[in-house]
């Protein structure tokens, strides 16, 4: 520590060493106060924070024309880096189980989000835990509860901690589902591929084009068409001969 009088200085009466006893005991209380708010682990910090706060002028106590400012340098002793080099491990270690724990969880939510994930995910397990598949009605109980428990996870994910595609997925899906019909999903379907092909992504369009025709053939559309043609054609016919009947009676 070093210190610097300005102002009348020729007014301190006292000895030398009483002078520099009154000025150490000023900046060192001075920089106590900066001291204790410091992280001994960011010494250069807490270094930096003392300089700035010594370099203001203070007077001296009963001699208010005499300014003193001063600047530090700080240190640690053996024990106290020891004892820093022990937090900030504990700190790094503390910091990475913080982390991998949090992807735990996020990726444990992901799965139990989506049904069709969180079966396999657990059947795989119990059946290398057991040796056995299990059977129809354990799986159905399985089941019923995993179903229970992604939906009351699904309504506590916060959305803002979902992937935007992910969003947008479940969106589509829910949609998708709103129509139970075959033909409404076979609409659906030929209008993704129409968005597919204006947004340049011919080979997109073929694939929903082909998973179209494997889960809905044209043929049961044309069939369904054909029998409504047919019906249709009947109740024309119909509809002729009650007409004739009704002018033969006029």
């Amino acid at each position: 520590m070093s210190a610097l009088l300005t102002g009348d200085v020729n007014a301190l009466l006292c000895a030398p060493h009483e002078r520099a006893a009154v000025i150490r005991s000023l900046l060192r209380h001075a920089a106590a106060d900066v001291t204790q708010r410091c992280d001994p682990a960011d010494l250069a910090a807490a270094h930096d924070a003392c300089t700035l706060h010594l370099q203001n002028e203070r007077t001296l106590p009963e001699y208010p024309d005499v300014f003193v400012s001063g600047s530090i340098t700080l240190g640690l002793s053996t024990e106290d880096r020891e004892a820093v080099r022990q937090l900030l491990a504990r700190r790094r270690a503390q910091g990475i189980d913080d982390t991998v724990e949090v992807q735990r969880a996020r990726h444990l939510r992901h799965i139990l989000s989506d049904p069709s994930i969180a079966v396999p995910w657990w059947l795989d397990p119990q059946r290398k835990a057991l040796n056995v598949t299990p059977s129809p009605d354990q799986l159905k109980t399985v089941l019923a509860s995993l179903a229970e428990a992604t939906s009351t996870i699904r309504s506590l994910t916060p959305l803002t901690d979902v992937p935007v595609e992910d969003q947008l997925l479940e969106l589509l899906r829910s949609f998708v589902s709103s129509f139970p019909h075959e033909h409404q999903k076979r609409m659906l379907m030929t209008l993704m591929a129409l968005g597919f092909e204006k947004a340049g992504r011919p080979n997109m369009a073929a694939s929903v084009e082909q998973l179209m025709e494997n889960q809905y053939p044209a043929r049961a559309s044309t069939a369904s068409s054909s029998s409504t043609s047919s019906h249709d054609d009947n109740e024309l016919e119909r509809d002729n001969e009650r007409n004739s009947q009704s002018n033969g009676r006029l």
